[in-house]
Parts: structure tokens; sequence; C-alpha cells
């Protein structure tokens, strides 16, 4: 059963017949492919033993022996594969290939019959007939005078590119002809598989019903022509040729139509006329054409200029390919319709980390020069490409990593042009190796050539190396506690160390990790203790999927970000049989896990698991909330107190790059931290505009530069609230203006007037004339999200957050703010509450239950357990008079409130801590069956507003009642929103 369109597609009965020759059955799981792996209906992924799905296999069992293909998404893209190379197959014959799909009865042979008695001596032509069973069609055809090859599928609906792909192996198609593809259908799976054809024709009988473009508009939306046959038939039938027509221009307003009746010879002049226009012509018959094009977006240090020159060089085409500081130009020549194969080519099969944002074409004159060129890159002042992100290794340098017999075996820096560094080793652009911290690595005659290569994986892959030419490992110890017999393998006994519970510096990608075994709770604590991270979780690193599932619950979204090249820390469900510390997340049902993602990593991983390590904690190399340590020296002075030992390389890490954080909810990747793998990836705006720097804000800051339409995002800086974090957070902002050669005279900054980023705008604007936007803190949420996905507004915005200043001057948090990014309205928000002590009250959430149960019951308040044995005096006073108690409408402080009440979180020793690890004693079961509180909606000059009161109270009734499992608060307060959204009168958008 096919369960992409419900057919009964069998994939084990395929028959290859030649009217008057032999069949050639075919089974699919034991035929010899020229490319096994590839085949659209094997296991689902390529055979490769690193494959993030090794032992996810789509084929289900069912009872009685039999078997069920389950056709995946991945099917189809295996097939667009295939149909590539059946596409290449005719485009360097010059045949046109049209699929003809229908319903059975449609008069298509028919068609075929009169096309080819009518058109032979003009153009070849061939047939690949489909069928289920019988060869009648296909004698038919093969008496009026074509080559034709038969495909039956048994019972099934469709053909796919394998099947053509292997038909063309026994069928002769003359050069420059036709190539009739009779596709048997029920005109769903066609569309939804290509062949490698240039065209889809989807033919139609007038005694069908004219409501087929309703049925199946996805096949009408990717027919470029509508044949309606049986015209004849017209007068005895209920069918409206214009209802039909426009019903399928609802779906494809470009389709073209033409109405004939195939069996008396009406109308097909029409039919004929099409053929001969998108023929496609011999070489030699077309007069050839030069472009120039500019490809604009992530475009260097990912192979996209070999791409470009084997691509060229495939189609035979003529020219020359540079980078350049705006991105890649290239000039190509040939025949029209192999320019036009290109340009398309070139967007459909861009090498995995190139980013496509915009090609701009521009007819030039043809120089009748031969052959293809890769062109010296040409440096542009005034201009800046995007500048690619750092990619995790790829399955071909894992297995020569781990190939004995390959040069570079056990090499901890190996990489090529689909991975490795790229952000954390650029200088300056144009991306090419004297602008990077590998220039002083001069490469040795066997990567010279690869690099010099364009055929070769690594060609112009900047930091290319092996172990006699590249950067090398050391290990060093603590001077004042010196790791004594270092051995001559470093990676051997780092991972000894390890074992022993020591703790290791590791120089990475983007910055050091500090890395310790995960399961030694006493390890664990003393990294805490040294580091200065009393509570929050701590990431951990396994070298594949499998130790991943040991540890946590990874479902195949899940597991396809953990592989992704971005390789993002990903927060799953843990596992509780998971050998782990306690220290490592405590409070959490999530654990943070990442897969090694460099060579480095991956060699250390494999070292620590041959002494019984499956996981190792990999946590930020810093201390308290200072950004992620860079070079050796300063390494070994921030972190001495804190590591045992360092392993260290001499390749240079330019800029800092903290681990990305990635959760899957709903199906669909949240980033809460974007930075290595994403950063400084530009978000695509809807509009140009003069340069903008924006600073962020003081928390979890990240600084932004509006270029052109492009929002460009550094890497995450954290918390500007000590003196290096500041450091790093000038250095961001210096960052990408030098690399994107743009000083904008503009700047944005956050309200709030006692920022350090704020401080550092109007600093700007005093000594260098800037001009100064300042942005409230939740429009800016609001903006970003409409940016986010490409939506220019108005639009109405519930933006959930912990404190931001607002224009009336108190701190919001709980917000609904209508517009977009030019301005805004607040239509509605929580009820307002002091915040005693102002950021003390983050830090001591009772403090922030203490003002809410006083809104909500005045002088009467409730006795509940929280409040044994604190000083509530000084508070109530703080509250009552209004000092240093901000009023503050924040959602993120009342989920606080509702953590301290429930009892077991009087502090935080991180923002959010309490709601944190309320939220993860709630489960989605939980959420789903409770109920909300009693509240209501109160409208004031022309806002609504939702009081916190009625919730406060029935938290506190319940705690008094005995039922004070937190999660039953914590999840009775997540409805009130939705239900507030929906009711009768609230704005929408």
């Amino acid at each position: 059963m096919c369960d992409t369109c419900g057919c009964n597609q069998p994939p084990d009965a395929v028959t290859y017949r030649k009217p008057g020759g032999h069949d050639h059955p075919h089974r699919h799981g034991d035929l010899e492919h020229a490319h096994p792996h590839e085949h659209p209906h094997d296991h689902g992924h390529p055979h490769d033993h690193e494959h993030p799905h090794d032992h996810d296999h789509p084929h289900d069992h069912d009872h009685g022996g039999a078997r069920r293909l389950t056709v995946e998404q991945d099917i189809l893209r295996r097939n667009d594969l295939t149909a590539e190379r059946n596409r290449g197959w005719f485009e360097g014959r010059g045949v046109l290939a049209l699929n003809l799909v229908s319903s059975p009865g449609s008069g298509k042979t028919s068609l075929l019959e009169r096309t080819i008695r009518d058109l032979r001596d003009e153009i070849p032509l061939a047939v690949i007939e489909g069928d289920q069973q019988t060869l009648n069609d296909a004698e038919r055809i093969a008496a009026a005078g074509a080559p034709v090859l038969q495909i039956n599928t048994g019972f099934g609906c469709h053909l796919d590119a394998e099947m053509i792909r292997r038909a063309l192996a026994d069928l002769e198609v003359p050069a420059g002809g036709v190539l009739l593809i009779e596709n048997v259908g029920n005109l769903v799976c066609p569309a939804l598989f290509d062949l490698g054809e240039r065209a889809k024709v989807v033919i139609i009988s007038v005694t069908e019903g004219d409501d087929k473009p309703l049925k199946y508009p996805a096949m009408f939306a990717a027919a470029s022509l509508c044949v309606i046959n049986k015209t004849d038939l017209l007068p005895h039938v209920d069918f409206d040729v214009e209802a039909c027509k426009d019903a399928a221009r609802r779906v494809n307003p470009a389709l073209a139509f033409v109405e004939l009746s195939a069996t008396r010879g009406e109308g097909l002049e029409g039919w004929y006329r099409w053929l001969r226009d998108r023929r496609a012509k011999r070489p030699g018959e077309m007069t050839p054409l030069r472009h120039r094009l500019r490809v604009d977006g992530v475009v260097q240090g990912v192979g996209f200029r070999p791409f470009v020159f084997n691509l060229a060089e495939s189609l035979g085409l003529a020219g020359h390919v540079a980078n350049d500081s705006e991105g890649v130009i290239l000039e190509i020549e040939g025949d029209p319709d192999g320019l036009a194969t290109f340009r398309r080519r070139l967007a459909a099969e861009a090498p995995p980390l190139a980013r496509i944002e915009s090609v701009a074409v521009e007819a030039i004159p043809p120089t009748g020069a031969g052959g293809f060129a890769i062109l010296p890159s040409r440096d542009s002042p005034g201009t800046a490409t995007c500048v690619p992100a750092d990619s995790a290794v790829c399955a071909d340098c894992r297995r020569e990593i781990r190939d004995p017999r390959d040069r570079r075996h056990r090499y901890a820096f190996t990489n090529c042009t689909n991975c490795g560094p790229r952000w954390t080793i650029i200088g300056r652009i144009p991306y090419d190796r004297p602008y990077t911290s590998m220039a002083p690595f001069a490469m040795c005659p066997d990567c010279e050539r690869e690099y010099h290569d364009p055929r070769d994986r690594r060609f112009h892959a900047q930091p290319n190396a092996c172990p006699a030419c590249g950067p090398r490992l050391r290990l060093e110890g603590d001077g004042a506690d010196p790791v004594t017999d270092l051995g001559a393998d470093p990676l051997r006994e780092a991972a000894r160390l390890l074992a022993a519970g020591r703790i290791l510096a590791v120089k990475g990608l983007g910055g050091f990790h500090l890395a310790v075994r995960a399961d030694d709770e006493a390890a664990v604590r003393r990294l805490r203790a040294r580091k200065g991270r009393e509570a929050k979780p701590l990431a951990l690193m396994v070298a594949d999927l499998d130790a991943a599932r040991a540890l946590a619950a990874v479902d195949d979204d899940e597991a396809a970000l953990l592989a992704s090249p971005q390789a993002p820390i990903v927060l799953l469900e843990r596992r509780a049989d998971a050998a782990l510390a306690p220290d490592v997340a405590p409070g959490h049902r999530r654990l943070g896990v990442m897969l090694a993602y460099t060579p480095l990593h991956l060699l250390l991983l494999r070292e620590a698991a041959a002494l019984g390590l499956a996981a190792l904690v990999m946590t930020s190399g810093n201390a308290g909330d200072e950004p992620i340590c860079l070079g050796d020296d300063e390494a070994r002075e921030r972190l001495r107190g804190i590591a045992d030992a360092w392993l260290l390389h001499d390749r240079g890490i330019l800029r800092r790059a903290d681990d990305s954080v990635v959760q899957v909810v709903a199906g669909r990747p949240l980033l809460h931290r974007r930075s290595r793998g994403h950063a400084p990836l530009p978000v695509l705006l809807g509009g140009r505009g003069a340069p903008v720097l924006a600073v962020g804000p003081e928390l979890k800051n990240t600084v932004c530069l509006l270029k052109e339409n492009r929002a460009f995002l550094s890497p995450h800086v954290g918390d500007l609230q000590n003196l290096a974090a500041y450091g790093f957070f000038k250095e961001s902002l210096r960052t990408l203006q030098e690399l994107l050669e743009c000083e904008p005279a503009t700047i944005a900054h956050d309200l709030h007037p006692g920022y350090l980023s704020t401080r550092w705008a109007r600093e700007q604007a005093r000594d260098a004339g800037k001009r100064l936007i300042p942005v409230q803190h939740h429009h800016a949420h609001l903006a970003a999200v409409l940016a986010e996905h490409g939506h220019r507004g108005p639009a109405l915005g519930l933006i959930l957050d912990g404190t931001g200043y607002g224009t009336d001057g108190t701190i919001w948090g709980g917000e609904i703010l209508a517009g977009d990014a030019a301005a805004f309205t607040r239509v509605g928000h929580l009820s307002c509450v002091p915040l005693p002590g102002g950021d003390a009250a983050i830090r001591h959430p009772w403090r922030t239950a203490l003002s809410h149960l006083r809104a909500a019951f005045g002088d009467d308040l409730p006795d509940l357990p929280f409040l044994a044995g604190k000083d509530t005096a000084v508070v109530l006073q703080m509250i009552d008079r209004g000092l240093n108690a901000p009023p503050t409408s924040s959602c993120g402080r009342l989920f606080d409130a509702v953590a301290a009440l429930t009892g077991g979180w009087d502090d935080a020793h991180y923002e959010a801590q309490a709601a944190i690890e309320l939220t993860a004693l709630t489960t989605a079961a939980a959420v789903e069956a409770a109920r909300p509180f009693a509240w209501d909606v109160v409208e004031t000059a022309g806002a609504l507003l939702l009081p916190c009161a009625p919730i406060i109270r029935g938290v506190a009734d319940a705690v008094r009642d005995g039922r004070t499992r937190p999660k039953s608060a914590r999840a009775s307060t997540a409805p009130c929103w939705t239900c507030w959204s929906r009711r009768p009168g609230a704005p929408r958008g």
C-alpha cells in the first residue's frame, strides 16, 4: 500500500515488457541498482552506519507475515535524486520528456497512436507505457510506429523515477526527440513523484466530469498542459468545459488547455503545436547566449564554486565563477535550454550548507570562449555577503576519521567544504584562507592538490588540513596541581583524566568547554562549586544518537535536530533510568543534549566511551555569567582554579560562539539560544531601508545589524551585568560592523534608561553623533516575530515575558499589543502588582508571591506555609508605601509567585528558576485535565485588564486545602490567555 495516496502500489512486483520481447520482472528487494541506496523504495535512507536513523526502518511488519511499506517524505526526496539523474540523461540527449497522466478511459492511448502516426516523420518519438498487467496498449503503440517499453506495476497507481531510470536502459529514445511517458494514475501520486520529465500533461475525458480540478488540485497545479479529450461527446454528456477550466486556473493560473477528439482528429493541431514549441533542439540548432549571474546569500565557504563548476561542465556550458565581497559572481554561456536548466538546478541542487537568497540575471554578449573556470576571489570594498556559520562534522569526514587506512585517521581537525569551522575562524570577507586563522598553516602537497581540484570534496575548503600540515593537539596540566604523565596521545590521556573525575577545559570550535564525567556526582558538584553555577542545568555531550537515547526520549524531529549541521543542544525528556549524576539538571525533567559536533569532540567521546563514559558534561568554559573563553591565555587565566587540565590546539578562534539551544514544540524547532551553527546568518526582511544597529536588552543580550533587506544577528552574548560580558557585547558590535563593512548612523536601543546597552547607545549619540531610536521591549518582541515569519502586520501580539520597561514607566511583561514594526497600541495586560525590591524580587520569588497575596487579600493575608520564617513586615512596608517597589504586569513574575505560593521556591539562583522547575513538574496530561481558576476581564479606558487576584486566591485556597501538588497550580494558569483571546469582543488580529 502506498501511504502517500492510499493506492495499492506494490513495492516488489514491477515488470518491464517490450512488445514481442521478453519480460523483465524486478523485485525491489534484490534488484541490482547502479546506485542501490538511492532507490525510492529502500529502507528510507542510504546505508551509512552513521545515519541519524540507523535503526529506524519504515517497513512495518503486519500480522500473518504480510509486509506493509510505509511511504515517508524521505522517499519523495530520494525519488527526486533519481529524477535529477533522469533529467540529466534527457538533457544530455536533447530529449523532451513528458509525463502524461490521466485516469483510465481518458483516451490517452488513442491520442498517442494518432500523435505517432502524424508526427513520426517530423519528430522522433518514443513511449514508456505504464499499466497494471496487460500489454495491449503497448502493442497498439508499437504498431503505430514508435519504440515502446511497458512497465506493469501490478495493481499500483503510478510510475516513479527509478522505474523510468530502468526503462531508459532498455528503450531506444532518439536524440532530439520526444519521450511520452503514459503514466497510470488516480491523479494524486503523479503530482508528487518527479520522473525527470520536462513537463506534466494531465488528460481528462469529457465523460469523467468537469470537477476533476477540484478533486485533484495537486495534479492540475503541477501540470503545464490540460488536454480535454473526447470533445465529440460533449452533446451527449454533462460536462462544462469553461467550468473545468476555471476550476483548474484557480490552482494553476498558467495552465494551458487543448480541446480535442483523438479518435476523430479534431483539435489535434493545438496539441501538436504545443509539442513542437517545447521540443528540445539538438546541440548546434540554438544560438548561444551568455548570462551574468549575481548569487546572493550564504554562498562562500560552503562549496558553492565547485558546485557551479561541476554543474556547468555536466551541461557543456562555458564561463567562469568567482567570489567577491557581495557573494558569488558568474558568467555562463551556452544554448538557451542549457542556461535555463543551469539556473533551475543552481537553486534546486545547491550544496547542503548553502542558502541562496537571490539570483540576479543579466544578458551579456557571448564570447564564444570554451571551457569553464574558477577565478580568484575579488575584493570589492563597501559591501559584504552573508558570513557562513560553523557546521558539524559531516558523515564523509566521520568515516575518514574512523578509517585506519585513511591519512586523516583520528585527526581532530578533519573538515571539508560541507562541514567545519566558518564564522569562528573568519577574520574578514571574502572568506579565503589568508583571511582566516588557518593562514599560518601551509598545506602539504596532498592537501594542496585537494584544495585546487574543483572535483574534490575539499576544493577551496579554507580550513583544509591533515596531520602532516595542520593544527595539532596538546594537553597541559595546571601549574598549581600538575597532571602527571601526560603521555604521548593527548586525547587518550584527556579521557583518562575524565574517567578519574578530573575537570577538563577543552578548546573547541567557538571557545572552551568545561568537561567532566556525567555519571560522577562528586565530580559534577565539584564543577558547579568551582564554576559558580549552583543550580542551572548543565549541557551533556554524547557521541551518537544511540547514546542520546540512553539518556532521554528522542523522537524523529529531535533526532534530526541533534544530527543536523547546526548540532545544537536539544532539550529532551529525561529517561528515568538515565545513568547520570542527579546534580546535572536538578529540578528538571528535561536534559540539554548535543552530539559531538567536531572531530576533536567525537574522538574525545570515543576515547571516553572506551573507558566506560557514555556521556560527558560539556558546559561553557567560563565562570559564572562571563562569556565563553576564547584564546589559550585567556582560558589559562580565567579557568585557573576551575579546570585540572587543558586540552588545547594551535588553531586560533577569532569569534566566540556558544552552543545553540533548541526545543521541539508542537513538531517545530523553537530556538531558546541562537548561536553556534545559526549566527550570524541573517533573517530576511520584507523591505529595504537605511542601516540600523540594534544593541538589545541587558539580559540574554544579542546584537543585530540591519543592512538592506537583512537582519544580521550576533551569537548569544549573555547578561551584561559583569565587565567581561560587557566587553563581549562591544566586541560583537564591532565584529558585525567590520565584517559587513557597515557603520550605521542610527542605533536602536531598549527603552529602559538603566541598561548598559542603552547607556552605550547614548554614548555613541553624544560622541559620534548617532541618531537614537528607543524601542519598547515588548514592541521589539512583536516586531521580531513579524520579521521572523515575513509578516508586515498589523497583528495582535501576545507577549508573556519577564520584565520590560513600559511607556508609562511601569514594568511590563504580560501584554497584548496591536501593531506592526513601526508602532503599537497596548490593548490589554495583566493587572499590576508592586515588585518589592525590584531585581531582588526576581532572586527571591517569595517577595513577589507576598505582593500578589497583598493585592488579592488586602490586610487579611492567608497563613500559608511558604511565609514561615520570612521577614514579611519589611517587604509589606515596601509594598504599601511604594518604596523601591515598581508596579509590574509581568507574566514571568506571576509564574514566580505561583511557584513560591505552592512551596519550595523561596529563592532563585538564576532567572525564572522557580517557574522553570515548577513547569518541570507539569505534564501535558495534567494541563489538559486542569480547569482554570475563576477570573474575569475588566475593560478600562479602552483596554482589557486581566486581574491576577482571582487566580492567586484560587492557588492560595488549593494550598490551604491540601491540594498542594505544584503541577495543579501551574496548569491552572495556562488556559487563561487562550480563554481571554477567544472572549467575545476581544481584539482580533
